[in-house]
């Protein structure tokens, strides 16, 4: 998997952020930027989100909103964000499965063993495994992670 591309790794801090603002559960990054084809001249970045829970259909369209707002104006790009429990495409699903990244998933952290066990999954369903590891996200939740060290 290749690494993303400065113009969006700089940001994590602020993008881990935002999922805690916005009660994010899981945010994956797929397309240009996990490829390696993304052109900072021209790609946009392509998230999948899932929320903590599935607000009725107008929280979800605010929390949707804004999150991609914010998003955009960080990133400084066209972004398109599309919720998890929207798709219904099974092209889509299978590209995401074959090449994403999680950038934040509030459930998984690098202390947590409990993860380390869990099979991985055959396809990309928001689940809290990769399909290509059973290693931890690239981000993990600061909540659980600190209440370890107290």
């Amino acid at each position: 998997m290749n690494a993303l591309p400065p113009e969006i790794a700089q940001h994590l801090d602020a993008v881990r952020a935002l999922c805690e603002k916005y009660r994010v559960k899981r945010l994956t990054i797929f397309g240009s930027a996990v490829k390696g084809t993304f052109d900072p001249a021209k790609s946009d970045v392509d998230f999948v989100v899932e929320f903590e829970w599935d607000p009725d259909p107008l929280e979800r369209g605010r929390l949707w909103l804004e999150l991609w707002e914010e998003l955009k104006d960080l990133l400084g790009r066209p972004v398109d964000l599309i919720v998890a429990s929207t798709i219904r495409s099974r092209r889509l699903t299978e590209v995401i499965d074959l090449q994403h990244i999680d950038l934040y998933a509030a459930w998984r952290c690098a202390n947590d063993s409990s993860t380390s066990s869990s099979p991985a999954r055959s396809s990309w369903d928001m689940s809290p495994v990769s399909r290509s590891s059973n290693t931890p996200s690239i981000a993990c939740c600061a909540m659980r992670s600190s209440a370890g060290s107290e």
